[in-house]
Formats: structure tokens, C-alpha cells, sequence
């Protein structure tokens, strides 16, 4: 599967997730070189439908390009005050040491943030795609899945 085509697929799980996720407000930050929060003031958007649309419309404008920065997208989601859960959507392995994800986690754990993480296309079908995000979940009493 080429690139472009991965990310269609992970976009198209990625809206549906977006859409029917039962939450009141969210900061969805996209990260993949650099990271990018929506809203950009640091604070929780209210997912009303509208706002859901958006998220959506903003999705569907995206590139992937480059690394895959989990690490640089894990602290900014834990820099937001009041953050109690991360839904970390993935499609590639992190371009960051695994031992440095999970030092930061293991630093935050008394914050009792839980990370639920998805893994997106083929990436899913991988073994040690399956042990990292486990053992991420785990240790924030989340959950894994792939898609």
C-alpha cells in the first residue's frame, strides 16, 4: 500500500472515531514532523456537531509528511491542563526512542492520564507495533487496538 493510500485509510478511521467517539470536548493534535493542536490556544474544544465537521474538514486537508514524532505529540497532550485521556491514533512506528516514550510516561504517572491507543492499517499487523502500544496502554490502564 503506497503512502497516500495508508493515509486515506487512516484519515477515513481517524473521521469515523471523530464522529461517534462519545466525548464532550477534546484537543486534537496531529503530529507527525511537527505537531499541530487544534484549537491552538491550549484549551478543550467542545465537540458539538459543528465542531466535529471541522475537526473533520481540517483532517481531510492533511499530508502525511516525514517522521512519526509520539514523543513531541505525548507532551504536548500532557501539557494541557486538565487532560485525563489521550486517544493516540498511530500509522507508523515512532521515530522516537520507545525507552524515552515510556521514561515520560512513567514520569506523568502519578497525573493518572490513560492513553488508548490505535494503530491504523498495516502498521496494526505488526508485532512489535503490537507490543510498544500495549505496553503504552498498559501502563496508563488503557486500552490497544488495531484497525
Amino acid at each position: 500500500m503506497q503512502k497516500g493510500e495508508r493515509w486515506d485509510q487512516a484519515r477515513q478511521i481517524i473521521e469515523k472515531w471523530m464522529m461517534h467517539l462519545p466525548v464532550k470536548e477534546a484537543a486534537p493534535i496531529v503530529y507527525n514532523q511537527t505537531t499541530y493542536c487544534y484549537p491552538r490556544s491550549k484549551t478543550f474544544l467542545e465537540l458539538n456537531d459543528d465542531n466535529r465537521h471541522r475537526l473533520i474538514e481540517r483532517l481531510r486537508r492533511l499530508q502525511p509528511e516525514g517522521k512519526t514524532r509520539t514523543l513531541k505529540a505525548l507532551r504536548q497532550a500532557y501539557a494541557y491542563e486538565g487532560v485525563d485521556t489521550i486517544m493516540l491514533f498511530t500509522d507508523g512506528k515512532p521515530s522516537d526512542s520507545e525507552v524515552a516514550i515510556f521514561e515520560f510516561i512513567d514520569s506523568h504517572q502519578d497525573r493518572g492520564i490513560v492513553i488508548n491507543a490505535v494503530a491504523l492499517g498495516s502498521y496494526s499487523d505488526k508485532q512489535e507495533t503490537f507490543e510498544f502500544l500495549t505496553a503504552l496502554a498498559e501502563r496508563t490502564c488503557g486500552s490497544y487496538r488495531g484497525r
